[in-house]
């Protein structure tokens, strides 16, 4: 087996994205559950569904994430220390679906607010490796957000604020 720093394309990575997010909370930290379709990656297009709460202002660690393309699946759980898993995801306008092993559930954000420009920078807080610096630029809308079916362990269904992006987010190599 080749190792992964010679067969997978190596932080940081630039990606293109649209994806719909439900913001609640984990007993007392604000966790969002993320749908997003990568339009443009090093990996190429690829979708994926993930839970990440905060550790730290501006600081998110992710305990359950699932991708539908097996080369995001290692070059996560190789880079990043993600626990990425494989499942199917389907992510269009305003909608999202995804069913996983764990959970199969579908996000909607029938109404949105108008949208801003919005740029922010995050650390990506994994487990066994460096914070990885994360920015995020592009539109954001705020919505309100259904969350149906069975979702990850710790999320419960319902209606709560949420946000719709379009943008790029730029994923820097682990700092150890």
């Amino acid at each position: 087996m080749t190792s992964p720093s010679a067969s997978l394309p190596r932080p940081p990575w630039n990606c293109r994205l649209r994806a719909v997010c439900l913001l609640t909370r984990q007993g007392w930290r604000p966790t969002a559950v993320a749908v997003v379709a990568y339009v443009q990656t090093p990996v190429g297009p690829y979708r994926e569904a993930l839970v990440a709460f905060a550790t730290r202002p501006w600081s998110a660690r992710v305990p359950w994430i699932v991708v539908d393309d097996p080369a995001s699946a290692d070059a996560g759980r190789a880079w990043w220390n993600l626990p990425k898993q494989l499942a199917d995801i389907a992510v269009y306008e305003q909608r999202a679906s995804v069913r996983a092993p764990d959970a199969e559930f579908e996000l909607t954000a029938p109404r949105l607010w108008p949208g801003v420009w919005f740029a922010a920078p995050g650390v990506l807080d994994q487990p066994l490796r460096g914070p990885a610096l994360v920015v995020f630029t592009g539109r954001l809308q705020v919505a309100l957000v259904a969350a149906t079916g069975t979702l990850p362990a710790g999320v419960r269904p319902g209606r709560r604020l949420g946000l719709v992006l379009s943008g790029r987010l730029r994923v820097g190599a682990p700092r150890r």
